[in-house]
C-alpha cells in the first residue's frame, strides 16, 4: 500500500510538471519537500552531490543557507563523504534509456554533491550534457524528448535536494559534502582539501610539494564562490583515478 500511494503521489506531481511547469513555478513546488517524506529522496539521480555560483555560503538559486552567519562552506573532512551516483531517476527507482544520458545524470550526482557548487551550476552541467549525447545519437529526437523530461524535473524541483546534499541531515544521518568554518579556516580548508587532491589524482603524480604549489595557483585565480565548481570540473578531469576511491556507484556504470 506504501508503494502504490508513493507510486500515485509521484504520477500526481509528474502530471503537473508535465502538463503546467508554468503553474507548477508559480505554486513554488519542490520535488524534494513533496516526496521527501515518502522516502524517494534521490529524484533526479541525485541522494541528497563557469559562472557564479549564488552567492558564497548559500546553495545555489534558492539561497537557503548552508552555515550560519560569520561562517563559510569548504568540503567535509569527514572521511566516509563520498560522491553517491545511480544514474537517471529516484534512487531504487531509476529510469532506463537507451540513449546513454544515465552518464550525465551521474554527472549530476556528482554536482550536486561536492561542496560549494550551485544549483544553477549543476543544472546548466546537465542540460549541455543532454544536449551533447543526444545531438550525437542516431534517434535525436526520442533521445531529447527524454532528455528534456528529466532536466525539466530537476530544474523545477531539484532545489532541496541540492540544498540536503550540500549541507546534509546530521539527524537522519545523512552526511553533507560540505563543513561551516570561519572564513580564514574555510580558505585553509579549501587549500588543504585541493591539496589532498592533487597529490593522490593528478595524472602525471605530483609531490606534495608540488601539490600544495598547484592548489595555491588554482585558488588564487578564482574567486571564492567559484572554488565548487573547480572542485567539480577536477573531479571529472581525473576520474580515471577519483571513480575507483571517491564513489558510491549505485546499480550505474561507473562513467561520467
Amino acid at each position: 500500500m506504501t508503494r502504490l500511494r508513493t507510486c500515485l503521489a509521484l504520477v500526481a506531481v509528474l502530471a503537473v510538471a508535465a502538463v503546467a511547469p508554468s503553474t507548477a513555478e508559480k505554486m513554488n513546488l519542490d520535488l524534494g519537500e513533496l516526496l521527501g517524506g515518502l522516502g524517494m529522496e534521490g529524484f533526479g539521480g541525485t541522494d541528497g552531490g563557469g559562472g557564479g555560483a549564488g552567492s558564497y555560503g548559500s546553495v545555489g538559486g534558492m539561497g537557503i543557507p548552508i552555515c550560519d552567519p560569520g561562517e563559510l562552506p569548504a568540503p567535509t573532512e569527514n572521511p566516509e563523504y563520498k560522491f553517491e551516483c545511480n544514474g537517471c531517476g529516484p534512487k531504487g527507482m531509476q529510469v532506463k534509456e537507451s540513449f546513454g544520458l544515465y552518464k550525465c545524470c551521474n554527472g549530476h550526482d556528482l554536482c550536486y554533491s561536492t561542496c560549494g557548487t550551485s544549483k544553477d551550476f549543476c543544472e546548466r552541467v546537465f542540460k549541455a550534457c543532454m544536449a551533447k549525447t543526444c545531438d550525437a545519437h542516431a534517434e535525436r529526437a526520442e533521445c531529447k524528448k527524454q532528455a528534456d523530461s528529466m532536466t525539466g524535473m530537476t530544474g523545477l524541483f531539484g532545489g532541496s535536494f541540492h540544498a540536503r546534499t550540500q549541507k546534509g541531515s546530521p539527524e537522519n544521518g545523512r552526511l553533507g559534502a560540505c563543513d561551516c568554518y570561519a572564513p580564514a579556516d574555510a580558505d585553509r580548508r579549501w587549500e588543504e582539501k585541493f591539496t589532498e587532491f592533487y597529490e593522490k589524482h593528478s595524472d602525471p603524480p605530483m609531490t606534495l610539494d608540488e601539490a600544495g604549489d598547484k592548489a595555491k595557483k588554482v585558488l588564487s585565480t578564482y574567486k571564492p564562490e567559484q572554488r565548487g565548481e573547480v572542485y567539480y570540473k577536477m573531479i571529472k578531469k581525473y576520474q580515471k583515478s577519483t571513480k575507483e576511491t571517491e564513489f558510491v556507484w549505485d546499480n550505474v556504470k561507473a562513467e561520467l
